[in-house]
C-alpha cells in the first residue's frame, strides 16, 4: 500500500510530531510505501520528508496555501498515492489541498490531536485562563472578546477570522472520509459539535515503541512537556514549595520557561528540553510522573510514555487524562487546578509500601502494553485504510 502522510511540522517537536514520524517508521517497517510531506522542516529531519514547501508567514497563507496545493497535486501526480493521511494541518499546508485531493478522488482520513477545528486557540482556554467552549458551533468572535489568545488584539482578530474562512470556503467535513480520535474523551467533544460525523469517526490510542519492564522507585517526581499557561505548571511549583521534602524535575520547553528558569525553590529543577535515551533514563528513574494540565488534554503522549516505561502517573481529572489512569491501580488522579488534591495525591503516592509502589508499576506497563502497543496500532489502522479503499 502506498501511504501519503501529511502534518505541518515534519520533526518531532511534540506529540502529534511524534507519532506522525512513528507512524511513517511503523507503516514502512511492515513493507508498505510511505511518503511524508511537511511545509516545516528541520535540518536534522530532512532525510525523514520526501516533500516540503516553502510559504511566507502572511496571514493569508495560514488559512489558504497556494505553495501547498500545488505541492500536493505534484505529489499526487508523481507518487499516485492509494489513501492520503492527514494531522496536523491548520495554519500551515492548510486546508487548501483538500479540494485537490478530492477531486481525485483518493481517499482521505484525517487524526485529530487536537482541537483547532472547535476553538480558535485549540486548548479551550480562554483570557482569564479558565476552560471556556463559548466558540461552540462556529462562534468565534467569542475568542476576540474574550482575549484567548495572549499575544493581543491582533493574533486574536487573526485566528478568529482563519476559522471563520475554514468553515465557510473549505468545509472538512466535504472532504474527510474518516476521522480518527486519540481519546474517547477527543471523539465525545467533537460530536458534540458535529454530530453528523459519527459514522465516520473512530478512536485510535497513539502508539510508543519504547518498553521497559524495569521497575525503580526513584527520589523525584517528573514533569514532562510543553512549559505553557494551560499545563497546570503554577498549581504544581505552588505545591512542591510547599512539599520542600519532596523533589521536582521539569523538562521541558515553552512560554513559561524563563519564569521556571528563575525560580528559587532548591527542590524545584529545570533541566530543560531532554529526548531519547537521556529522556527515559529521567523518567525511569524517577518515582511517579505528573501532568497538572488544566486544559482538555487529548490524551498526552507524555503519559504513555511513562505508563509504558512501568512509571505510575499522577495526572488530573479532566479530558483525555483520565483514560490513561486506573485509579490506584496504575497511578492517582486529583482535581485539575486544586493545590489541596494534589497534595494530596503526592502524599499518597509517597506514603505507599515498597510492595503496593511495584504493584502499580507493573499495572503501568501491562496497561502501556495492551493499549499503546504498535502492532496493536498498526493493526486498527490497517483496518481503517483498507475498509476505505474499499469505500472509495
Amino acid at each position: 500500500m502506498k501511504i501519503l502522510l501529511v502534518n505541518n511540522y515534519g520533526y518531532p517537536r511534540g506529540g502529534a510530531e511524534t507519532i506522525f514520524l512513528n507512524t511513517g517508521e511503523l507503516l514502512k517497517s511492515k513493507g508498505h510505501q510511505v511518503i511524508l510531506f511537511s511545509r516545516f522542516v528541520n535540518a536534522n529531519q530532512n532525510n525523514k520528508i520526501n516533500f516540503s514547501i516553502k510559504d511566507s508567514q502572511f496571514f493569508f497563507n495560514r488559512f489558504y496555501s497556494f505553495a501547498a496545493k500545488r505541492k500536493i497535486s505534484e505529489i499526487i501526480e508523481s507518487s499516485n498515492p492509494d489513501i492520503i493521511h492527514l494531522n496536523n494541518i491548520i495554519g500551515g499546508i492548510t486546508f487548501s489541498i483538500l479540494p485537490e485531493i478530492k477531486k481525485r478522488k483518493i481517499p482521505v482520513l484525517m487524526t485529530i490531536h487536537d482541537f483547532r477545528m472547535l476553538c480558535p486557540v485549540g486548548i479551550f482556554i480562554n483570557g482569564n485562563k479558565i476552560i471556556c467552549e463559548k466558540c461552540k458551533v462556529r462562534k468565534y468572535y467569542n475568542c476576540i472578546l474574550n482575549k484567548c489568545n495572549p499575544n493581543g488584539l491582533l493574533k486574536n482578530i487573526m485566528i478568529a477570522s482563519e476559522s471563520y474562512l475554514r468553515d465557510l470556503f473549505l468545509p472538512h467535513e466535504k472532504y474527510v472520509d474518516k476521522y480518527i480520535f486519540v481519546s474517547n474523551f477527543t471523539k465525545k467533544k467533537f460530536l458534540e459539535y458535529h454530530p453528523n460525523l459519527n459514522s465516520k469517526s473512530e478512536v485510535l490510542y497513539n502508539f510508543t515503541t519504547t518498553f521497559n519492564k524495569e521497575i525503580k522507585r526513584g527520589n523525584y517526581f517528573l514533569f514532562l512537556g510543553r512549559l505553557d499557561r494551560e499545563k497546570g505548571l503554577k498549581t504544581l511549583i505552588s505545591v512542591f514549595k510547599e512539599l520542600t521534602q519532596h523533589k521536582l524535575i521539569i523538562l521541558g520547553g515553552g512560554e513559561l520557561e524563563n519564569e521556571i528558569k528563575n525560580l528559587d525553590s532548591p527542590n524545584i529543577k529545570f533541566l530543560g528540553f531532554k529526548k531519547g535515551k537521556e529522556l527515559e533514563d529521567l523518567i525511569i528513574n524517577s518515582h511517579f510522573v505528573i501532568i497538572p494540565s488544566e486544559c482538555f488534554e487529548t490524551l498526552s503522549m507524555a503519559g504513555v510514555e511513562a505508563l509504558s516505561m512501568s512509571k505510575p502517573i499522577i495526572v488530573s481529572n479532566l479530558g483525555g487524562l483520565m483514560e490513561l489512569v486506573d485509579n490506584e491501580n496504575n497511578g492517582f488522579l486529583f482535581e485539575a487546578g486544586s493545590i489541596e488534591s494534589l497534595k494530596k495525591a503526592i502524599q499518597k503516592s509517597t506514603n505507599l509500601p515498597d510492595e503496593e509502589y511495584y504493584k502499580l508499576s507493573k499495572n503501568a506497563f501491562n496497561f502501556a502494553l495492551i493499549n499503546f502497543n504498535p502492532d496493536n496500532f498498526y493493526n486498527r489502522l490497517i483496518i481503517i485504510y483498507r475498509t476505505l479503499l474499499n469505500y472509495g
